[in-house]
Parts: structure tokens; C-alpha cells; sequence
């Protein structure tokens, strides 16, 4: 017996996986604070979300911040986190594939990619990044 009927997997199953990690998107992990830099929030992530996540490290670190008035340096502790996605740009390839798309050579492919890359540039992060001094 096939291991697929065995666990039931159906196709749309298998679809709707690829279509968690095709169209997940980091937006959905970040908040901006009022000086519009990035942190991470899991608290409103949905389960489609996080079922796309690879990989979530966190790690408490201490930075120094300067010297107490004997000259004694002090430390704040940090947390860092750090988020990664499955490979998105795969699972839109298998959904390409299966739904054909690069089957279809009309105009309207063209158009829909032409869009699809002003909409990535329209909503690429606009927080500023202060460079390493």
C-alpha cells in the first residue's frame, strides 16, 4: 500500500503546504517601532505563518554601554532574534510547475510579473538602517 493513501494525503494537501511557504511573507513576523526600526512579534502570527518558518534562533547577549562613575564598565542585556523562512522562491516554483504556468507564453505573463516586481519594490522596507561605525 502506497504510503500516500495510507496517510491520506491528497494533492490539495500537498498544495496548500506549498502555498503557506510560497506566499509567507516576514511582514507578518515584524512590527516598526516609532523610530521605524524592526522588531520581531509572534503573538498575531498565524498558524499558516508559522508553519513556513525554518528556523527561529534567539539569544540574550551582553552589550557594554559605558562605565559607572568608579570606571567600572556596564552592560545591557540583549536579546537578538533572528527569523528565516522556508525557501519561498522553491515552492513557488512547484506551484509554478504544477499550476503550469510556464506553460502559458500570453501577454498577460508578462504583465503580471511587470506588476508583481513594482509591488515587491513598493513595499520594500523603508526603516532606516544606520550603517556600523
Amino acid at each position: 500500500m502506497k504510503l500516500t493513501v495510507k496517510a491520506k494525503i491528497t494533492t490539495e494537501m500537498v498544495i496548500a503546504e506549498l502555498g503557506k511557504v510560497a506566499f509567507a511573507s516576514l511582514r507578518s513576523f515584524i512590527e516598526l517601532d516609532e523610530n521605524g526600526q524592526p522588531h520581531i512579534n509572534l503573538q498575531n502570527v498565524s498558524n499558516d505563518d508559522l508553519d513556513a518558518l525554518q528556523d527561529i534562533q534567539i539569544e540574550t547577549v551582553l552589550e557594554r554601554h559605558g562605565s559607572n562613575p568608579n570606571g567600572q564598565p556596564e552592560y545591557n542585556r540583549v536579546r537578538k532574534t533572528k527569523v528565516k523562512l522556508l525557501n519561498k522562491l522553491e515552492a513557488l516554483e512547484k506551484l509554478a510547475l504544477y499550476t503550469g504556468a510556464y506553460k502559458q507564453r500570453d501577454d498577460n505573463i508578462a504583465t503580471a510579473l511587470a506588476q508583481a516586481i513594482a509591488d515587491i519594490q513598493a513595499r520594500t522596507s523603508r526603516a532606516p538602517i544606520s550603517a556600523a561605525q
